[in-house]
């Protein structure tokens, strides 16, 4: 349990620790500022809305005296138009010009170059250049007659001297509005247009139609306008006191007519976006981004002159109009910030009246908490903080009373745990050892001559004594789990060679139940992994064995598959699927719990402990996964398990060493989930695999199509697997097939008999993917290598061949050649207290070819054995039991290390040989000095192997 701090102020529902003082703080702000804040905001809006009004009024009344100016400038220019355009004295002009012109027979180009033509316009100019000097808005003034003929220009530009209607200049407004004037004898004002004649600069016309006495057409007058003093007059860009105003000049269609922020090269060229120019009346207004960029209020009148109708635009800048507004606003938030400050102040010093009572009391509570129970609360209050005082001090007195009654309680279970660990680990112990006694002699028994029911007999013990082995070590584990004391070990290994040897192991078994064991492993695409191998053998071996004792006739099913999780780990999904009893839903809920079996009868019919499932459940737990079950009665199970594994740099995708897919194999098997395992593992290797339910459709297939490669059930009805293969063999068309027997029971003589038949290999059931590799490489395979195989190809041969082309079988003849000389002169000495056990340690050693072997009932014996040992014959190797009288193995092998026995014996090999089980045995015995660890009952392959491993070096 994590020891409670103070300073973490964290409690059960999770959150931190507020103080009340912070809380009343709080409350006390809170119920100041909002009124304040509220009158704030009021004031502010209210104060907006009328910065607003009133600004907006003056952009109004700024608008419409702008506009009343244009339209009078405007009405006063048209004015000075009609009294030109009327003047009798400028239509005898007009006339006369155009009666020389004619008369003299030159081009108009040539004619205003002409001295006729200057002496014309010197006696008839006069007023017209007065008019014009006396008017700063006149940049230019026209004479034109009817047909669009230029033939007066008061400054003489390039278009004096052409015909504006069908000249150079025909695209220009001037000409546009000139046509209109000329054919309706209506007063026109051209757009605003940049000029060619006048570099281009601003221009635009006003045009009036000039008559003779009589009322008829002679021509028009214009007036090129310089409107230099309307764009000052507008004052585009100015301050007022209600804040900056934008007055600018747009056509009918937005097109900008009047300069922005003195700019005039934007004129003729910018289209002001709709919002603006739509306006059509001074009562409209609008709040929009204006053409300067910024937020505006803007209003909008429209000018009509002659023809034209512009819009004159006024905008403000909200910025400005709000900035009174926002001045109010932070002076609201001064006095705010003021009041919260002194609200604060007030609050702190009242919430530190009320809550300092209450910090006593906390203090009190924390170090109660650390552990301080021999404290008090010292509260001086009438009034609720005074009560609770009370009532906590009455509560630490009880809690004072329960902790004493708790340690107590403790003690016991602490005694108690270690009593139970004691009294299993003795158990376990004392019971091993006579159970090394009885497998030991039950093994060296079995070396000796016996009769046939004297063997059946031993086989009856054997099998007794071992699931009485098997009941211990149930009981072991769960303990080791249940106590959290099981480790797991992180190794790499072959995933699909494991699952083979746990098939090939529960093979036998299956099959004397007549069971057909079926392995899938063509989801396990790569070959190694890491994790702990022993105990994923053992989850495998308990789901199988269980599936094999519950199911009476069928088949069972083992598919295992990876799956990819992230870069480092996988998923191993293994299914077990059997046609047995099934289980009842009542008691699939409760299937993995400890000694829980279907019912009664189950128990004293199958046997068991109830453990090995809820075993399966904590190792599968302990390697990040799980298991499940599914079930009916009457039609089987299927258990499922997750594990997590780890990725391995040994890992290579798993695939034959040969070539298969110019191969074509044919599957014969009566059981429908062989074929189909066996032909899809093929067809994920490239080939192309048929399959069979029984001889007749082979043979017929076999006639019709072309094979390679057939592999046969022995055990089918009708026509066995040997009676199909020998028919294949005697027919010319089918003798070429290679063919491979799977036989789920094997007999002595079988390797003859199906080489007579024809047979090129066989292996028994399940087809393993080992076996299925070493047979695709020698059936595949061409010269001598098939015919070597006398009389048959088998595993064993299979895999005494790839040791032969590695060159491992020599190897391992010299090996077994050194070994067995070396063991005849290594001197062993067992230091055993149990004579059954020091009989069976040297019967096994003696089995092995360790003649020279000695033993010692306890430390003592042992170290005196050392000592007196003759120099030209010492010992070799320590086997050593760790219980025993006198001296222990763990002191003997401490004072052998430090030379007790002498200097030669400091570093002798010593295998523990312990009955003790239990986590932390092993670690124990390496920490006392010794070398290695077997557990009895002892096995003899792992003795060996371990007598190898200390001897060699």
């Amino acid at each position: 349990m994590k020891p409670y701090k103070a300073k973490d102020r964290h409690y059960a529902f999770g959150s931190r620790f507020r103080p009340i003082r912070n809380t009343l703080v709080s409350w006390f702000l809170c119920l100041s500022l909002i009124p304040l804040i509220v009158v704030a905001i009021v004031n502010t809006t209210f104060s907006s809305e009328t910065m607003k009004r009133e600004a907006i009024a003056a952009l109004d009344k700024s608008a419409q005296l702008h506009s009343t100016y244009i339209k009078s400038w405007f009405d006063y220019r048209v004015m000075d138009l009609d009294s030109q355009a009327e003047s009798t004295r400028h239509a005898e002009f007009l006339q006369r010009l155009g009666e020389r012109w004619r008369a003299s027979g030159l081009s108009l180009e040539q004619y205003v170059e002409n001295y006729d033509w200057v002496a014309l316009v010197h006696d008839f100019q006069s007023d017209l250049l007065t008019h014009l000097r006396r008017y700063d808005y006149i940049y230019d003034l026209f004479l034109i007659d009817q047909q669009g003929n230029v033939l007066f220009s008061a400054i003489r530009e390039p278009d004096l001297g052409t015909n504006l209607l069908t000249g150079p200049y025909r695209d220009t407004e001037f000409a546009k509005a000139l046509q209109i004037t000329l054919n309706t004898g209506e007063r026109q004002f051209s757009n605003l247009e940049r000029y060619r004649p006048s570099a281009h600069s601003l221009a635009s016309f006003l045009i009036a139609p000039v008559l003779d006495a009589k009322g008829s057409r002679l021509g028009a007058f214009a007036i090129q306008l310089q409107l230099e003093r309307l764009y000052h007059a507008l004052d585009h860009t100015s301050t007022q006191q209600d804040g900056k105003q934008t007055h600018y000049l747009i056509s009918s269609k937005g097109l900008l007519i009047s300069p922005l922020d003195d700019s005039r090269e934007q004129i003729l060229e910018r289209i002001i976006p709709p919002h603006a120019h739509a306006l059509t009346s001074g009562t409209d207004r609008l709040s929009y981004t204006g053409a300067l960029g910024a937020p505006v209020f803007g209003v909008a009148y429209p000018i009509e002159v002659l023809n034209q109708e512009w819009y004159l635009v006024s905008e403000a800048d909200e910025a400005d109009i709000l900035d009174a507004s926002l001045r109010g606003t932070r002076i609201s938030l001064l006095l705010m910030l003021i009041t919260a400050l002194v609200v604060m102040v007030c609050a702190m010093w009242i919430a530190r009246r009320l809550t300092s009572p209450l910090s006593s009391l906390v203090r009190v509570t924390e170090q109660v908490a650390a552990g301080q129970t021999q404290v008090e609360a010292e509260v001086h209050e009438n009034n609720e903080i005074g009560l609770l005082a009370k009532a906590f001090n009455h509560m630490l007195h009880s809690r004072q009373k329960y902790e004493k009654k708790l340690q107590r309680a403790q003690q016991d279970a602490e005694q108690a745990s270690r009593a139970k660990g004691e009294f299993l680990a003795s158990m376990s112990h004392e019971i091993r050892t006579p159970m090394n006694g009885v497998l030991g002699m039950l093994s060296l028994l079995a070396t000796t001559p016996l009769s046939s029911d004297q063997k059946r007999r031993l086989a009856v013990a054997d099998r007794s004594a071992r699931s009485l082995l098997t009941l211990i070590n149930d009981i072991l584990d769960f303990s080791k789990v249940d106590s959290g004391k099981l480790e797991l070990e992180y190794l790499d290994f072959d995933l699909r060679a494991l699952l083979d040897d746990v098939a090939e192991a529960m093979a036998l078994q299956a099959h004397q139940k007549s069971l057909e064991l079926i392995l899938d492993t063509k989801g396990v695409t790569t070959s190694h992994v890491r994790g702990d191998p022993g105990r994923l053998r053992q989850i495998l071996t308990n789901i199988i064995n269980n599936a094999i004792k519950f199911t009476e006739h069928g088949e069972i099913v083992i598919r295992a598959a990876l799956h990819k999780i992230d870069a480092q780990h996988w998923q191993l999904h293994c299914e077990v699927k059997d046609t047995g009893i099934g289980i009842s839903p009542a008691v699939l809920k409760n299937l993995f719990q400890a000694f829980t079996q279907a019912d009664s009868s189950t128990t004293r019919r199958f046997g068991g402990t109830g453990l090995g499932l809820a075993i399966v459940k904590r190792l599968c737990q302990l390697m990040q996964g799980d298991v499940s079950a599914q079930s009916e009665v009457g039609k089987g199970s299927t258990f499922s398990i997750q594990v997590k594994l780890a990725t391995s740099a040994m890992a290579r995708h798993v695939m034959p060493s040969v070539n298969i897919s110019a191969q074509r194999f044919l599957v014969v098997d009566d059981n429908q989930t062989n074929r189909q395992v066996l032909c899809e593992q093929l067809a994920l290797w490239g080939a192309q695999a048929d399959q069979a339910e029984n001889a007749q459709q082979a043979l017929t297939l076999c006639r019709t199509q072309h094979y390679d490669i057939a592999l046969l059930d022995q055990q089918m009805p009708e026509m066995d697997g040997a009676t199909l293969g020998a028919a294949l063999q005697r027919d010319p068309l089918t003798r070429s097939i290679k063919l491979v027997m799977m036989t789920s029971i094997a007999r002595a003589g079988d390797a003859s008999h199906f080489a007579d038949l024809g047979f090129s290999a066989y292996f028994p059931k399940p087809a393993t993917t080992s076996d299925i590799f070493d047979a695709l490489q020698v059936l595949t395979a061409e010269g001598p290598v098939l015919q070597d195989a006398k009389p048959l190809l088998t595993s064993h041969y299979l895999r005494a061949l790839d040791r032969v082309k590695s060159g491992e079988e020599d190897n391992a003849s010299d090996a077994a050649v050194t070994a067995s000389q070396l063991d005849s002169m290594v001197r062993l000495l067992v230091v055993e207290d149990n004579q059954v056990n020091q009989l069976v340690a040297r019967e096994l050693l003696q089995m092995q070819g360790y003649s020279l072997v000695d033993t010692a009932e306890h430390g003592l014996e042992a170290l005196a054995m050392l000592r007196s040992a003759p120099d030209d014959a010492p010992y070799g190797l320590i086997l050593m039991d760790c219980q025993m009288p006198e001296l222990d193995g763990y002191e003997t092998t401490q004072k052998i290390r430090e030379g007790a026995a002498g200097e030669r014996y400091c570093k002798i090999p010593i295998i523990a040989l312990t009955a003790n089980a239990m986590k932390g045995d092993e670690q124990k015995c390496l920490d006392a000095g010794m070398n290695d660890y077997l557990s009895k009952p002892l096995d003899a392959p792992a003795l060996a192997a371990a007598l190898c491993r200390w001897l060699e070096n």
